[in-house]
């Protein structure tokens, strides 16, 4: 969020009280907008909101969160720069967002190259400590 808004609405201290902030986020299938966090615990938080502005550009969105349009849940590379200069806060720092899930595809483990190997190995490093997978 832009920091003349989070002036004007104060700085939330849990993700369901988003629920009552102005939002912007992407079009959805259906009429129920929500955003998924995580506690510190790895408890899922479900936050139903209803969003001023709706679109399927992540460009928009951002520019929609600097101009004090609303709050955005938007991926980091989105808002980088909008950060780095102060156009925008990080609002709910504290709060994971939803784990996404990630497939790596490869042809086959029989001839696999060192550096194929090193990749498995890296990117299952970096998901050390990630909440656990959700029993089904």
């Amino acid at each position: 969020a832009a920091p003349a808004f989070l002036e004007t609405h104060k700085r939330p201290t849990h993700p369901s009280e988003l629920e009552r902030y102005p939002t912007v986020t992407m079009t959805t299938a259906g009429e129920k907008y929500t955003w998924l966090f995580r506690e510190k615990n790895c408890t899922p938080i479900t936050v139903t909101h209803v969003p001023r502005l709706m679109t399927d550009s992540f460009d928009a969105l951002r520019d929609a969160a600097i101009a004090g349009v609303g709050v955005a849940y938007l991926p980091y590379f989105i808002v980088q720069d909008a950060l780095a200069s102060g156009a925008l806060e990080t609002v709910l720092p504290e709060y994971r967002l939803a784990p996404a899930l990630m497939h790596v595809v490869f042809p086959s483990r029989r001839g696999m190259v060192p550096a194929v190997r090193a990749l498995l190995d890296a990117l299952a490093k970096g998901f050390e400590g990630s909440c656990p997978k959700p029993q089904v």
